[in-house]
């Protein structure tokens, strides 16, 4: 790992399997976590389900869904937008800038994810 003008530059082994960032700017710091780092929460079986037409209970995977989730508390945000070019996550945690939390697409199912530490507010939307 090594920084260069104020990023960090790492490749897959070379990150911890738990870390965060420190941020400074506007005379504060503060913590983050990264979203990325978590793994998916849907499973292989949720996926093949979903894309055969035969998942039964999908309002268990959908939608937004408070968590632990490797060994983190947060929401899970799942959304089905089969023909969406790109999804986010937004709401007042992140000043509903649609920038901040990109989701993550399932493969050919359509479904788009992510995991948000520390997320627990009830207010958000999904924009597509």
């Amino acid at each position: 790992m090594e920084w260069s003008h104020g990023l960090l530059i790492a490749q897959g082994a070379d990150l911890p399997e738990i870390y965060h960032f420190r941020v400074q700017g506007y005379g504060k710091e503060w913590r983050l976590e990264d979203p990325y780092r978590f793994a998916p929460v849907l499973g292989e079986v949720d996926e093949y389900l979903i894309s055969e037409g035969a998942h039964h209970r999908l309002w268990e995977r959908l939608g937004a869904h408070p968590m632990e989730h490797m060994g983190m508390h947060g929401t899970c945000f799942a959304i089905w937008a089969p023909n969406a070019k790109r999804v986010s996550v937004v709401g007042e945690f992140n000043h509903w800038n649609p920038t901040t939390h990109p989701m993550r697409a399932r493969g050919a199912t359509g479904v788009w994810e992510i995991f948000l530490p520390d997320v627990h507010e009830a207010r958000f939307i999904n924009t597509i």
